[in-house]
């Protein structure tokens, strides 16, 4: 195959491809799939897949990734992940050859399709003998890579679709290669463009607080120091038949050790609920959804403190008393006998001041959620998109006089126009002011609240420890003695080091040391106390960041040093110029197309458009420098500097957009996303599925690029509560199909078992919604 017009991502598709063997069959359609020791699949038997959309759900690690990878090594030939991860093992070592076998629905040249099996088999011994696939050719004339970009999405593994991260083979390298002659000046200016990039990131730093980098850093490191004790901690108490939850050791981290996992706040969160659900505590609840990781550890620092007294019955004594010794703050004293009424009432006030405070915050919620709707748009969404469309909308349509719009909706939607603007304000940005305001005053009462709960925890936790201590005490003459010569040494006043120091003289054939499970406690709080100094570090970065003046007018300064550096090598070099123009067109047009598709998301200002500008990064032998297309957004900021929910977003958009742009050179119509919904807030989700409404069941109706023909798509879902969310919004039309693949158990010896279920068109639900929508609309803007 050979391309003769090099207008890859005109709309028009106005290039021409001289046809070989390997190009004139592509895959329509997966019929079925049989799949025999993948990754984490043992044997799946001629599972059904002939639907336009086939969502897989399930938990975590159930084999949903396989699955998705298994056909991405099928019609491709490419895999991520490395040639030691492709067999499913046992005992650590595969069990046998993998065998991955599909029914295809395959289309000629000549437009006849016929059904055809195609066989892909991995031998027990790769890589020493090869992959071999039957049915089928992978093209010859670009890169499994590029293909696997275009077609397949991970959410862990966003930096491979990108030139400027973790891609191997680049866009620029494959569709507008640098030649050699301009190779040495591209080098000189990417050196000094990467110098300035340097000088552009000290924007971000600020005198006493690190950078983003080595924050994460210190925050991957915590978190390894704070699973390992956890894991410990676990050990120690499942032996004492003390409930705790148990993690395994790459909880947190991803295999490879260098990120935390996507979603590890909510790992956080979830940990602290359950220790919670064993160990319940008076005056606390169950942390919401979007606690932040500060509220997380602060719990889970909290709810230790009844572990150890657990652990503190177990023991003699004076153990007990050394327990809870240091379960009480490095300043805390013990309560003597008198004060403790007093202290006690004060604690019930206490209690009372923050069920007040959590009365109002849940009122506040309720205000909030008041205006939502959980089975589509809210008010919020619903005038975004009365400013957006409404004017469109009260324009009558030149119709004929009998199809024509009802006059009185038409007069309704003009006369909302007039009274939509308020003192030259919109109400849309009115009523997301007030949902800011509110959302604030939720966010300061749940930081006061932690604050409170937090003076409650410990008082509560010195109350009960010297109640402890006085009750061992009136029991134990030992200790009792201990006591007496401890308040004598220091003048009457009962300190925690002094009582700590006379605890040591221990009787003879008793040990001095203590107990493991106390050490290990004291490690996990260490670990928790400085992961809070490390996201406190973050939160005055990002606070820093948010009041730093003069960002915009550095990078306009930075922009003039690259427009000069850029001119100058034009000067010494013109013919580069000339030579790039047309790669740097056709790149405009790539990135046309992205921002057709990422406009379909809501994005913060400064982001939209985004653009590509020539770069280059080390080879994977870091020998070479590969020339590279880096994605910089409106505000001129880099990939790296954009969240994970922005970056997603974005990845989508670019795998979407390639897959149109590649759609000739691409031998099949099968697009597979791993996750694609985890970055995304419940407001984006309707927004994606729509996009993938279009592109499964639209059958030219893709706004974005009408030509673009229909995709299977494969859509793995990972979190219950956006699964049945999605299936709401990705309910088929008429004459179309969706199949859910619910992978509901996982054996070591058998693999995952899997719940198939096919999804029926609903038009008369569809009708009754769109009519209810249209009530509320009216209803909503009147009032």
């Amino acid at each position: 195959m050979k391309l003769v017009n090099e207008n890859l991502f005109s709309g028009d598709n106005d290039w021409v491809l001289e046809e070989t063997d390997d190009v004139k069959e592509r895959i329509i359609r997966i019929k079925s799939l049989s799949i025999d020791n993948f990754r984490g699949i043992r044997q799946l038997n001629n599972l059904n897949v002939d639907a336009d959309i086939i969502l897989l759900t399930g938990p975590n690690g159930f084999g949903k990734t396989s699955f998705i990878e298994a056909l991405c090594l099928l019609l491709t030939g490419h895999y991520y992940r490395g040639s030691d991860t492709l067999l499913f093992l046992k005992n650590g070592e595969p069990v046998g050859s993998s065998i991955i076998n599909a029914q295809m629905l395959v289309s000629h040249g000549n437009g006849k399709q016929e059904e055809r099996p195609i066989n892909l088999t991995i031998p027990k011994n790769y890589p020493k003998n090869p992959i071999q696939i039957t049915g089928f050719t992978w093209p010859v004339d670009i890169k499994p890579e590029i293909v696997a970009r275009a077609s397949f999405f991970y959410q862990d593994l966003l930096g491979c679709l990108f030139d400027e991260e973790d891609a191997k083979v680049t866009l620029r390298e494959f569709i507008a290669p640098v030649p050699r002659e301009l190779d040495e000046v591209q080098k000189q200016i990417k050196n000094a463009l990467k110098r300035l990039e340097e000088e552009e990131k000290k924007l971000f730093s600020f005198p006493g607080i690190p950078g983003e980098d080595e924050i994460s850093r210190q925050r991957r490191e915590t978190a390894a120091i704070f699973t390992d004790a956890w894991t410990k901690l676990s050990s120690i108490t499942n032996l004492m038949q003390i409930p705790l939850p148990k993690r395994s050791a790459d909880w947190l981290l991803l295999i490879s050790g260098k990120n935390l996992r996507h979603g590890w706040e909510g790992e956080l969160r979830n940990l602290a609920n359950e220790c919670l659900a064993l160990l319940p505590t008076p005056g606390l609840e169950p942390l919401p959804e979007n606690a932040e990781p500060e509220e997380s550890l602060r719990r889970i620092d909290l709810l230790l403190r009844d572990i150890e007294r657990n652990i503190a019955s177990r023991f003699q004594d004076r153990y007990q008393i050394r327990m809870l010794l240091a379960s009480l703050p490095e300043a805390g004293s013990i309560l003597e006998q008198e004060m403790l009424a007093e202290e006690e009432k004060k604690l019930e006030e206490l209690q009372k001041e923050i069920k007040v405070l959590q009365e109002k915050e849940k009122s506040l919620n309720m205000l909030v959620q008041y205006y939502r709707n959980p089975d589509g748009p809210g008010l919020a969404e619903i005038l975004a998109a009365f400013r957006r469309y409404g004017e469109n909308w009260a324009s009558t349509p030149l119709v004929n006089n009998e199809f024509a719009p009802p006059k009185c909706v038409i007069e309704w939607l003009r006369t909302i126009l007039k009274t939509f603007y308020y003192e030259e304000e919109g109400l849309d940005e009115i009523f997301a002011a007030w949902q800011t305001r509110i959302q604030e005053e939720i966010t300061r009462l749940r930081q006061f609240i932690a604050g409170r709960e937090q003076e409650y925890q410990l008082k509560h936790e010195i109350i009960a420890a010297s109640k402890r201590i006085w009750e061992l005490t009136a029991k134990s003459v030992e200790v009792a003695n201990i006591i007496a010569k401890a308040r004598q040494s220091s003048q009457g006043k009962l300190s925690k080091e002094t009582l700590l120091s006379f605890l040591s003289d221990t009787p003879e054939g008793v040990t001095t040391s203590p107990p493991s499970p106390g050490q290990v406690i004291a490690s996990v709080h260490q670990a928790i106390q400085h992961w809070l100094q490390v996201e406190d570090l973050n939160k005055k970065r990002e606070e820093r960041l948010k009041g730093t003046e003069g960002y915009n007018t550095a990078v306009k300064l930075f922009e003039a040093v690259r427009t000069a550096l850029q001119a100058e090598s034009s000067k010494r070099e013109s013919l580069m110029e000339k030579v790039l123009e047309l790669p740097e067109k056709e790149v405009e047009r790539l990135a046309d197309l992205v921002n057709q598709v990422f406009s379909r998301f809501r994005t913060v200002k400064g982001l939209y458009p985004v653009s590509f500008e020539r770069g280059q990064k080390n080879s994977g032998s870091g020998r070479n420098r590969v020339a590279t297309w880096n994605i910089v957004t409106n505000d001129r900021r880099p990939l790296g500097a954009l969240s994970t929910g922005q970056k997603a977003q974005l990845a989508l958009a670019l795998l979407l957009s390639l897959n149109i742009a590649l759609d000739k050179l691409i031998p099949h119509n099968i697009i597979g996303l791993d996750d694609t919904t985890t970055a995304l807030d419940m407001a984006q989700l309707p927004r994606e599925a729509t996009l993938l409404r279009q592109i499964a069941y639209g059958a030219g109706e893709c706004d974005f690029n009408p030509a673009f023909p229909r995709r299977q798509i494969f859509i793995v879902s990972h979190h219950e509560d956006l699964t049945h969310r999605l299936i709401d919004f990705l309910i088929p039309p008429e004459g179309r199909k969706m199949h859910i693949l619910n992978f509901s158990e996982w054996e070591p010896e058998s693999g995952p078992k899997i719940d198939s279920y096919s999804v029926d068109p609903a038009l008369a639900a569809s009708k009754e919604a769109r009519e209810y929508f249209g009530r509320l609309l009216k209803q909503l803007l009147i009032e």
